[in-house]
């Protein structure tokens, strides 16, 4: 419907989509994959290598139409969720951004940082409490329907990236998915989760470099190190993952739609 109404109409405002996040979205480590492949003479920036900016270049393609969707990155290192709350809370985004369709929720390898664990510590907080905390503010700030603002409310969306290493023990590294899960169906958002896509390749080998963060062994020592930070494969999955779940939420929305109007 709405790329006939592009067809039809002489301008159509696109579907606009922000992705908040913070150092992962931000692109560290993801071009080392260039220099470990002896790439020469290639450009690339951190913010080109991101699967943000690979989204938006994929959906442009998918779509066979540049426009329909426009996608605004919003990342830093260091932020997590409690941050983007406060982006929407106080109206911070770019003004290209305001007024989003779609809000996609992409700290959760942040939340699981040392920097969530520390402000957990200082509150006398787990973690586990922590980040359920800041991702059920961030969802309420996003979804508020206040009566002095005219905006629509978004389609909120949360990305799971953490495959870890901050925790070391199955039921502490998933604490995160697991309060996103609860938090998914009381209010009513979307999930997708890189790390489920690839936890079994990366676990069942901790030494692999394209899915997990390359830093967890140096190749001189047998212990593994702390790092969060996934390279230029992580950012490749990533694209696919998330545009297909777009592409499902599409999809089963349109296979949906005769049933509710012959509900209404």
């Amino acid at each position: 419907e709405y790329l006939q109404d592009v067809q039809n109409k002489p301008f159509q405002p696109p579907v606009k989509m922000v992705i908040l996040g913070g150092s992962v979205l931000v692109g560290r480590n993801c071009r080392k994959l260039m220099k470990d492949l002896d790439i020469q003479g290639m450009l690339l920036p951190n913010r080109a290598c991101t699967w943000a900016f690979r989204l938006q270049i994929f959906m442009d393609q998918i779509l066979q139409q540049p426009g329909v969707m426009e996608i605004t990155k919003i990342s830093m290192g260091g932020t997590n969720t409690a941050v983007g709350a406060q982006i929407f809370e106080y109206d911070l985004l770019p003004e290209a951004a305001r007024n989003p369709d779609i809000v996609l929720n992409a700290y959760s390898t942040n939340d699981m940082h040392v920097l969530t664990i520390l402000q957990a510590k200082s509150g006398n907080q787990t973690l586990r409490d922590r980040v359920f905390e800041i991702t059920q503010e961030f969802v309420r700030v996003v979804l508020d329907k206040r009566p002095c603002q005219t905006h629509h409310q978004p389609l909120l969306l949360h990305m799971d990236d953490y495959l870890g290493n901050e925790q070391r023990q199955v039921w502490a590294t998933t604490e995160l998915s697991q309060g996103v899960s609860v938090l998914a169906h009381y209010y009513g958002f979307a999930t997708m989760s890189y790390a489920n896509v690839v936890r079994h390749w990366v676990y069942g080998d901790t030494r692999e470099t394209w899915f997990s963060p390359e830093g967890w062994y140096d190749g001189t020592k047998t212990e593994m190190k702390r790092e969060i930070h996934p390279g230029m494969g992580m950012h490749i999955t990533a694209t696919w993952v998330v545009a297909y779940n777009l592409l499902n939420l599409v999809t089963t929305f349109c296979s949906l739609e005769p049933w509710l109007s012959g509900q209404s």
